[in-house]
C-alpha cells in the first residue's frame, strides 16, 4: 500500500506543479512553514495535522479529483499505521526536510524533480515505519 501511495501522491505532485495556482502557491509555502514549526518544537501532534494540510494543498493543486479520491482511500486504510511514523528517531526532522524540497520543486515548476521527491518522501516513511516494527519499537 506504501508503495501505491508513494506514486499517487508523486502523481498529484507532478500535476500541482503544472497547475498550481497563486492561491494555492500561498497556501503552499504557508503549509510548510507550519510543518517547519512543528518540526522544530518537536510537536508530533501538531506535525502530524500540518503535515496533512500540507499534503491536502498539494492535492487540491492538482487538479484531479478522482486521483485526490484515490490517494485518500489508500491513505485511509493505512491510517492506523501512519500514526507511529514519526516515532521512529529522526523521521520528524527528516520527513520536513523532504517537504521543502518537494515544495520548492512544485514551486519552481521542476514537475519531474517533485513527482521523484514525493515518491521518495512517502517511501522514506514506509521505510522508516517497517524499520520500526522490525526492531519491534511499535
Amino acid at each position: 500500500m506504501m508503495e501505491a501511495l508513494g506514486e499517487l501522491e508523486a502523481v498529484l505532485a507532478r500535476l500541482a506543479t503544472q497547475r498550481i495556482d497563486s492561491q494555492k502557491r500561498e497556501e503552499l509555502m504557508t503549509s510548510l512553514q507550519q510543518t517547519q514549526q512543528a518540526a522544530d518544537n518537536n510537536a508530533v501532534p501538531i506535525y502530524i495535522e500540518a503535515n496533512a494540510r500540507l499534503h491536502e494543498v498539494i492535492y487540491r493543486a492538482s487538479g484531479n479529483p478522482y486521483l485526490v479520491n484515490q490517494t485518500k482511500l489508500v491513505r485511509l486504510r493505512i491510517s492506523g499505521y501512519r500514526r507511529q511514523l514519526f516515532a521512529a528517531p529522526g523521521r520528524l526532522i527528516q520527513s520536513q526536510q523532504e517537504h521543502r524540497l518537494v515544495v520548492e520543486a512544485i514551486l519552481a515548476g521542476h514537475a519531474n524533480e517533485a513527482y521523484d521527491l514525493m515518491r521518495a518522501h512517502i517511501s522514506a516513511g514506509g521505510q522508516a515505519f517497517a524499520d520500526l516494527i522490525l526492531t519491534n519499537e511499535f
